[in-house]
């Protein structure tokens, strides 16, 4: 990564609670940004949806996690068959920039207490240590949790802390070296750390998603088309993604308010 002194980066505070997404960013080529992490930088790298920024690691890093990790997911007979996590439907999704992630984050940057709302989400640890916290999100939590940031149909940020202190009731908690892998439950809570300077990647299929995503871009008219800003037809602007078909084609509304 270090070598890539021509692509662009985007990074962000990687000391907050709550959604990061919507912390100041700043970006940098890819070698200074490496180069900081070396001297203690707290900035994170997260490369997570249809962020415009992925286009220009889609062949160096995109279509490597694609291939490989997918590969190495869908031949694991334990996440396949008894347990049943990686189901024969996902075979059939088309995979494109969605699927695909990368954080690269210095000693202690975390993400704080959240869930997604992906069908399958995995996470892999190519280089450093992960800690990961984790809770479900059923009768044994209900009530103890809400969220303070809620992305309808993504995901919800509790702005609560779960890293440090003890560990809440009913957590679990795993540690991921290089090469180590972990599969996170539908929906369940959890937070991540970074022990040390780790690079990791993630592969992510989500079945409604994707299904509402057609459904959506049928039922516009021509016109309505050419003028929607909808996830994946446009990859110029990460914000996008949060723009509901047609409700928003003149930009002029912000993610807070959708």
């Amino acid at each position: 990564l270090e070598s890539l002194e021509d692509v662009e980066v985007e990074v962000m505070d990687g000391d907050t609670l709550g959604d990061d997404v919507f912390c100041q960013n700043r970006g940098l080529s890819m070698t200074d940004y490496i180069r900081s992490l070396k001297n203690g930088s707290k900035l994170y790298l997260k490369y997570e949806d249809y962020d415009p920024f992925k286009i220009a690691l889609r062949e160096t890093v995109g279509s490597k996690v694609l291939t490989y990790l997918r590969d190495a997911i869908v031949h694991n007979s334990p996440l396949r068959d008894p347990m049943g996590y990686y189901k024969p439907e996902f075979d059939d999704v088309e995979l494109d920039d969605s699927n695909w992630l990368i954080w690269v984050g210095g000693k202690n940057t975390s993400t704080s207490m959240h869930f997604d709302n992906d069908s399958f989400n995995f996470l892999w640890v190519m280089q450093g240590r992960k800690r990961v916290v984790m809770l479900p999100n059923n009768h044994l939590t209900a009530g103890k949790y809400g969220c303070i940031t809620h992305l309808e149909g993504h995901s919800c940020w509790t702005g609560q802390d779960i890293l440090n202190g003890p560990l809440p009731e009913h957590a679990v908690e795993v540690e991921l070296g290089p090469g180590e892998g972990l599969m996170i439950p539908y929906l369940h809570w959890h937070a991540v750390q970074n022990l040390e300077a780790t690079v990791a990647y993630g592969f992510r299929v989500d079945v409604d998603m994707a299904s509402q995503e057609v459904k959506s871009w049928e039922k516009l008219t021509g016109t309505e088309k050419d003028s929607a800003l909808y996830l994946g037809y446009n990859e110029t602007s990460w914000d996008n993604k949060w723009f509901q078909a047609g409700s928003c084609s003149d930009g002029s509304c912000s993610r807070d308010e959708l």
